[in-house]
């Protein structure tokens, strides 16, 4: 087990993470991640991957998972490619996952928006073209718009 792992799962245990992280989620997703890389013979890290922000605007951090943040010694594209890498985020009791090149979270008249850069065929075009979608999270539902 890598220390990585190691942190994550001490981090579990422990109650460490956000009221809004699903921790055996978290902790499948990470394991899941190691054995893809350990069956290349690789050295995994998630350094950076567990983000904790208040994604609902309660006051209490919840959880994002990056996929683009893992790293494979021996595989550079083992966890994303042109569509970008899958992120989960964990909020007011729901789990939404997509598919992104990369995400922020914005605060709009002081209400988090989460913002994601998609591969253009996400909105009928083609992977270079331009693709955005914003996600609100709020009341445990789960509202988007993509552009």
């Amino acid at each position: 087990m890598t220390r990585n792992i190691l942190a994550a799962a001490i981090a579990l245990a422990a109650g460490a993470l956000p009221a809004g992280a699903d921790p055996s989620a978290i902790a499948a997703a990470l394991a899941e991640a190691e054995t893809m890389c350990r069956s290349v013979n690789g050295t995994f890290s998630a350094t950076g991957a567990v983000v904790s922000v208040d994604l609902d605007n309660d006051g209490q951090a919840d959880t994002v998972l990056d996929e683009a943040l893992f790293a494979c010694s021996t595989a550079a594209s083992l966890y994303g490619g042109s569509g970008g890498s899958l992120v989960r985020f964990f909020a007011g009791g729901t789990e939404t996952s997509r598919l992104a090149r990369g995400w922020g979270v914005v605060d709009w008249s002081g209400r988090p928006v989460v913002l994601l850069s998609l591969h253009g065929a996400e909105c009928g075009g083609i992977g270079a073209d331009s693709c955005y979608e914003a996600i609100v999270f709020q009341n445990g539902q789960v509202r988007t718009l993509r552009r």
